[in-house]
């Protein structure tokens, strides 16, 4: 089985999607039979690589683009699909011209193909750049979104966006998958400051500035008495960075801007952290979230993450998006004694364990290709 993977990147200019994706066709191609061939096809963006396996025979091939690069033109990319003589194609992000590679290659040589939106129809991101979304509609999005074999959804929250904007879609709703680390390395953390980690993309979608507005809002006495530090680390526009920064200035001691980490350096920083956050207004299935659970950091998000059940079966703390729901939930989680939040982060282990672990995870991907030999 030859397999072809479009995007429009894999490096760290990419945010989450890169890794999960450099994860996923690692797994893949560890649960397969023998002969499955993987080809990743995306754009030069002069952005770092992320760490890769050694040992795989998973092809990375960039190509050229025409600026501007957001629309993410490349000739010599939909030549070389037009060309392949791959089983299938799987195009992962839309909303970007790299849609028309597996459009054109179905038209020529009948070539099955999978979109995965990566939470591109949500309502709040089709909500903005509405000319750009209307032009791409009209020029290959919704002629892609027709001829399209299957749409992976990550979520049921997603399948209901895809179904909302492609009714007849024929959809299969697979999550991403994580590594879990070895359970003997997750040290006890007891911290007299709680460490809690904001991990991700700088941008308006993170919400990001109403989380350092609450935290700098929770009046000084309740602070005192169970204070915490935000560790905000990622990289984004820097203009809303320094948005963000400026609204930190009120009590900037609560405060501690990093910038972006990768590989080992992100893996000291989730073993030491007491929480996550993210107050998102809308995520695909974001991979920090997953992340944290797998290194039992309990997490503090909302219903717009996407994580099916986690609410229900109590493995986190929902934080809703506005100021207040942000302060109650920050509270509730440092009021926390050491031996609740024990509770919570083996919750997180084997929450994330069950529902998201590649031996779980990859198996789906495998059956949903074979589908389309």
């Amino acid at each position: 089985m030859n397999i072809d993977i479009v995007t429009p990147s894999v490096t760290t200019n990419s945010g989450g999607v890169g890794s999960a994706l450099i994860s996923l066709y690692q797994n893949v191609e560890r649960f397969s039979e023998p002969g499955v061939n993987i080809t990743v096809h995306s754009l030069s963006d002069h952005g770092e690589d992320y760490k890769k396996i050694k040992n795989t025979k998973i092809q990375y091939l960039t190509y050229p683009s025409y600026p501007p690069k957001s629309i993410g033109l490349s000739k010599e990319l939909i030549h070389s699909l037009a060309k392949s003589s791959t089983n299938l194609i799987h195009l992962h992000g839309i909303w970007m011209m790299t849609s028309i590679a597996p459009l054109l290659a179905k038209k020529i040589r009948n070539t099955p193909y999978i979109i995965s939106p990566h939470g591109m129809m949500d309502p709040w991101i089709t909500s903005k750049s509405k000319i750009k979304k209307h032009l791409a509609m009209s020029f290959y999005e919704r002629s892609s979104w027709k001829n399209a074999n299957i749409f992976h959804a990550l979520n049921k929250n997603e399948y209901e966006s895809i179904k909302k904007l492609c009714p007849s879609a024929n959809i299969r709703v697979i999550p991403n998958g994580i590594n879990i680390p070895e359970y003997e390395k997750l040290n006890s953390r007891i911290n007299d400051v709680k460490q809690i980690l904001f991990l991700g993309r700088l941008h308006e979608k993170k919400n990001l500035h109403t989380l350092v507005s609450a935290i700098g809002n929770i009046d000084d006495k309740t602070y005192e008495r169970n204070p915490f530090i935000l560790n905000i680390v990622g990289w984004g526009d820097k203009k809303y960075e320094n948005f963000v920064k400026n609204l930190s200035q009120k009590s900037p001691n609560r405060f501690n801007f990093i910038g972006p980490l990768y590989n080992e350096e992100k893996e000291v920083l989730l073993k030491n952290s007491d929480a996550f956050i993210l107050p998102s207004f809308s995520e695909g299935l974001p991979m920090s979230v997953l992340e944290a659970l797998s290194y039992g950091v309990p997490n503090l998000i909302n219903k717009n993450c996407n994580i099916d059940n986690i609410f229900k079966e109590d493995v986190a703390f929902n934080i809703g998006t506005n100021e207040e729901e942000i302060q109650n939930g920050i509270i509730e989680f440092v009021k926390l004694n050491n031996s609740e939040v024990e509770k919570v982060r083996f919750k997180s282990l084997e929450f994330v364990k069950k529902n998201y672990s590649w031996e779980v995870v990859a198996p789906q991907y495998i059956s949903m290709y074979k589908e389309l030999l």
